[in-house]
């Protein structure tokens, strides 16, 4: 029994210097319990545990527990009891001197209303809660009957059975709620003439809101409590003093929440927020003396509504009369240069003038401009030419603002400018998210704008009205190129205002003279606008390089590095991955001599590695996610590579390049499948700037040349066409700086046919193999002779000369397993060509045999989980699943899946277009098929997405796509798509003419499917021409969506 404080739970979990400022505390009901009965029972939500904390952070949220399990309970205690308890313990929760005047504001659920009532009377009354009485400011009854309850009068009637066998009274309780008690109804009565005699005081009376329930309990036709009982007001009495909502819920769930969203959750904080921001306009008058600011804000000022409301809250909103500050309130604005801080700030004093004595403005860019700036603040007021005059003086008065602007300097004690003492307001921007930790009211990050308010500000600095259409849509582009980050944005605006642009020409220019066209565009004479965004960043380069220490030094570097990958999602793992991987006479020479590992020449150096990184955020270059990786503004991602001059940006990037490919290795481990996948989006950007250096001649090849060969591994593992471009410029380079029996160019001329059968190009594959083939023989070297053998028979496999394939790989095996081993790789799998082979031929029986003695030997030599072995599973359960071995094929078929997902990941087309398929796998029946149809065209949306995106690219289909193609366009046609399916087995016919010839067997299946799917669509239309077009063409798929 007694108050229970929900939040704050304990001291840690609020920041001790955090101010409280107001006090929320709910009383239960009959039956009720100080905890469950403000808990949703689906999500065990309690509001003002959960949620309120979230809306109202410095309000303290209490809930007072009393007897009230009225029924088959001897309970004497009646309401007076239960309010003077009440009273106490609010006497005993308030007692420190900054509590005892702060704001109240009581909830009463059901019967916890009447004694919130009874509650305060008895405080208007006797002198020793006067104090208490006025702190209240805003009641919320819940579902109170006023006026009584029928089914209190029905819970007391089941109550006289128990109490009648055991000889124990009436509970008073539930007398007190019967519909008609007289002491109930002069409770009601008294209560209303307090609310209107505390009405004028001073415009400070109880504000009054009452909740009334509409839904009958589940077992009753009635409402517990009706509305004329549930409201102070009478029916037909004119309101003056009370606001009554309806509630959609019955009277047991008027006052659980299962979420933030509910309605009455909304008006009750709503409610809250504009009773208590009533009460500041109460607050003794301020009036402005002194405004001391460079100068107003900008004219274009939008937007930034949200971190506006949220300086209001807490620097101007949380003052109330009598209520006692003990910490001096400071909140920091931090984030990247330009991101429009310094105008937040103007706008604030601007808005705000009325609401302190003072406003004061101190330059704090270094430490000479922050002590002209407390001068200036001296000569304003009359006072001594001194910075600890000023303070002193500021420690002494109330109600005044000080910004302390461009706090950006690491190394800066920004505490030093603090005015001593709990008095006043200091508003802080800088670009160091450190310097959070000197907040005591809060801080906020101020990135991009949002896109609309970015719009509306390039039209106005443009001086264009927006007409909503197509201006609107190149407005968009520009805001979207230059990524939403204000100062840019008004530079543009200046650009095209100025006559040097259109709007709908800006972004083709941008491309070409980014770097002119935001020096260009100085807008007139806004503070920091004074300084082009480069210019503002450049300032943040050259104080990092001004430190002279390794850290700043390797932190400049990694802004090179990651200039050039993508600009999020940097992974600082993958930079320990390639200190690691280096190891000495590795020939990686010019990697060898790169910062990193020069600052790290005994191994990876986290300490170092966190105080560059640290470095570069505390600057607000770069940022970090929930996850840790970092991640840098494109504007900030363009500069770093445009600042730079030509040599130094080449040099940059094969730096770069060589360090992305030093991030894994050549193994085929699932954790190198993964870094690898990482990689793709860096090597993506990495090769957009810079592409044609990557093979260029010079003392750095042999690094470069090994980039390449790993960017092409990275794409073969994601099927990606491209993957080609890279292997034959690796093949030309290894060419031109190596002797023809380098081991590594056995390799390169292996990694060429892989990606040329993987584009179908059968017979330049056959030409490398063969060339393979000649230098091995030439060396005398059997395990190259029977490398180049075994892929020659893949290729001529994959052209479908499955004859050929298997002659060639039994003639390997024959000719080189004594001499190498069955368990040498390239015996295994030759194992698997020819097992592969004979699935096409359907001879299942001896594809078995084949293929599980190349699985037992991958196990064997390799594990269970590894590459190796998972194109050897999904055959083995093709064979299977032909030999009706359906068991076997589904285990299989579950196991490959497990496997793709392992070292593909869940989003490699590969374990996409597998998963799209895995039902085939299972015994069919009428019923199997039907919901084998539906989940096909659930699944179909990744595959299709893949395929219709390598569609009208313009480059040559990979295996794998065509491959996907077909499986996309078969689905469509079982899901009853058929107008899809033909239009995509169209492409399909189309692509296997060009890549195979109108003859080939490929192409010639392609076309016997086309004539299915068009068979199918002229027997749909025959059989049902009667039924109208719409329902004829209804399929799974829009079933689905």
């Amino acid at each position: 029994m007694g108050i229970l404080t929900l939040y704050p739970a304990s001291q840690d979990e609020i920041d001790l210097s955090q101010n409280l400022n107001l006090d929320i505390l709910a009383i239960h009901g009959l039956k009720g319990d100080a905890e469950r009965t403000w808990t949703h029972p689906t999500t065990q939500a309690l509001w003002l545990r959960d949620f309120l904390p979230q809306d109202l952070p410095r309000a303290r949220a209490m809930v007072f527990s009393y007897n009230a399990k009225a029924v088959f309970e001897n309970c004497t205690a009646g309401i007076l009891e239960h309010a003077r308890d009440l009273l106490r313990c609010l006497l005993e929760k308030r007692d420190k001197v900054n509590e005892r005047n702060r704001p109240l504001v009581l909830l009463g659920h059901s019967l916890g209303g009447l004694v919130l009532k009874q509650a305060l009377l008895l405080a208007s009354q006797q002198e020793r809660y006067r104090e208490l009485f006025k702190s209240v400011i805003l009641t919320f009854f819940l579902g109170t009957p006023h006026r009584g309850s029928s089914t209190a009068t029905y819970g007391a009637t089941l109550t006289r059975i128990p109490s009648a066998l055991i000889l124990r009274p009436s509970p008073v309780l539930l007398k007190s709620l019967r519909k008609g008690n007289k002491p109930l109804e002069a409770l009601t009565r008294d209560f209303r003439r307090l609310l209107e005699t505390v009405a004028g005081r001073n415009g400070e009376g109880i504000e009054v809101v009452s909740f009334y329930e509409t839904v009958p309990m589940a077992m009753g036709l009635v409402l517990v409590v009706e509305k004329e009982s549930a409201l102070l007001t009478p029916a037909r009495e004119r309101v003056t003093f009370e606001e009554q909502i309806p509630v959609p819920a019955n009277h047991r769930d008027i006052c659980r929440f299962s979420d933030k969203a509910d309605e009455t959750y909304v008006s009750i904080v709503k409610r809250v927020k504009a009773c208590h921001g009533k009460r500041i306009g109460f607050r003794k008058k301020v009036v402005n003396r002194w405004f001391v600011v460079p100068q107003a804000a900008s004219m274009h000022f939008t937007g930034r509504d949200e971190v506006r409301r949220k300086l209001g809250e807490k620097l101007v909103e949380d003052l109330y009369e009598g209520g006692v500050v003990d910490v001096q309130k400071r909140f920091v604005l931090y984030g990247l240069g330009g991101s429009g801080k310094t105008q937040i700030c103007l706008k604030f004093a601007q808005d705000h003038k009325d609401r302190f004595t003072g406003i004061f403005w101190i330059d704090a860019s270094s430490k000479e401009t922050a002590e002209e700036g407390f001068l200036q603040i001296a000569g304003v007021c009359r006072l001594e030419m001194r910075v600890d005059s000023v303070k002193k003086w500021l420690s002494l008065q109330d109600h005044w603002l000080l910004i302390i602007d461009n706090a950006d300097d690491p190394n800066l004690d920004i505490c030093q400018f603090f005015p001593p003492g709990t008095k006043g307001t200091i508003l802080v921007t800088t670009r160091n998210p450190d310097f959070q930790k000197h907040a005591s009211a809060g801080s906020c990050r101020i990135d991009e704008m949002a896109p609309d308010d970015a719009v509306k500000l390039l039209f106005k600095t443009a001086a264009i009205g927006d007409d909503g259409g197509g201006k609107r849509k190149e407005a968009e582009a520009v805001v979207n190129v230059l990524g939403y980050l204000a100062l840019a944005i008004i530079q543009a605006g200046a650009v095209i205002r100025q006559g040097l642009v259109s709007l709908g020409g800006f972004c083709d220019l941008y491309w070409k003279r980014k770097k002119e066209l935001l020096e260009s565009g100085r807008p007139d004479s806004n503070i920091e606008y004074q300084r082009s965004v480069y210019t503002t960043w450049e300032i943040s380069t050259r104080m990092i390089e001004d430190l002279q220490k390794d850290s700043a030094i390797f932190a400049l570097e990694l802004l090179r590095i990651f200039s050039f990958m993508h600009f999020t999602g940097i992974d600082i793992l993958a930079f320990e991955g390639a200190r690691n991987h280096a190891w000495p006479g590795d020939g990686m020479d010019s990697f060898a001599n790169s910062v990193l590992m020069k600052m790290m020449p005994d191994g990876w150096d986290p300490i170092l590695m966190a105080s560059a990184v640290g470095l570069l955020i505390s600057f607000s270059l770069i940022n970090r996610d929930e996850d840790g990786r970092i991640n840098i503004h494109p504007l900030v991602h363009e500069w770093c590579r445009e600042r730079a001059k030509s040599e130094e940006r080449i040099k940059a990037w094969k730096t770069t390049a060589i360090t992305l490919s030093m991030m894994t290795t050549w193994s085929s481990e699932a954790v190198n499948f993964q870094e690898r996948k990482y990689l793709l989006v860096h090597i993506d950007t990495c090769l957009y700037h810079g592409r044609e250096h990557l093979y260029e001649p010079g003392p750095d090849i042999k690094d470069r040349l090994s980039a390449g060969v790993v960017f092409a591994m990275a794409y073969r593992e994601a099927f990606r066409r491209n993957a080609i471009e890279l292997s034959m410029g690796a093949l030309k380079c290894i060419e031109s700086i190596y002797d023809p029996g380098f081991r590594t160019h056995i390799t390169i001329l292996n990694y060429v046919a892989m990606d040329l059968i993987m584009l179908g190009r059968d017979g330049e594959a056959i030409e490398v193999t063969t060339k393979m083939l000649e230098k091995g023989k030439k060396e005398g070297h059997t395990e190259t002779i029977a490398w180049a053998m075994v892929r020659n028979g893949e290729c001529h496999l994959n052209s479908g000369k499955e004859m050929e394939a298997i002659s060639i790989c039994r003639f390997a095996l024959d000719e080189y397993r004594d001499e190498l081993g069955e368990e040498n790789s390239f015996m295994i799998l030759a194992l698997e060509f020819i097992g592969l082979a004979q699935i096409n031929l359907e001879k299942y029986k001896d594809a078995r045999k084949t293929l599980e003695n190349a699985l037992r030997l991958l196990n064997k030599v390799y594990g269970k989980e590894h590459i190796r072995c998972v194109e050897v599973t999904l055959a083995l359960a093709t064979v299977y699943l032909n030999m009706k071995l359906y068991k076997k094929a589904k285990a299989f078929s579950a196991e490959y899946l497990a496997l793709t997902r392992k070292f593909y990941g869940e989003d490699n087309i590969k374990t996409i277009q597998f998963t799209a398929r895995v039902q085939e796998f299972t015994r069919q029946t009428p019923f199997s098929v039907l919901a084998s149809t539906r989940r096909r065209a659930r699944g179909l949306k990744s595959i299709e997405k893949f395929c219709l995106g390598s569609q009208g690219s313009g480059a040559e289909v990979s295996i794998m796509e065509l491959s996907c193609m077909e499986q996309l366009a078969w689905d469509y046609y079982l899901c009853g798509s058929f107008g899809k399916a033909r239009a995509l087995q169209e492409e399909i016919v189309k692509i296997r003419v060009e890549k195979w010839g109108p003859e080939h067997e490929f192409t010639i299946q392609a076309v016997t499917r086309l004539k299915s799917i068009e068979r199918a669509i002229t027997f749909r239309k025959v059989i049902y021409w009667w039924v109208p077009k719409g329902m004829r063409e209804k399929d799974w798929l829009k079933r689905q969506t």
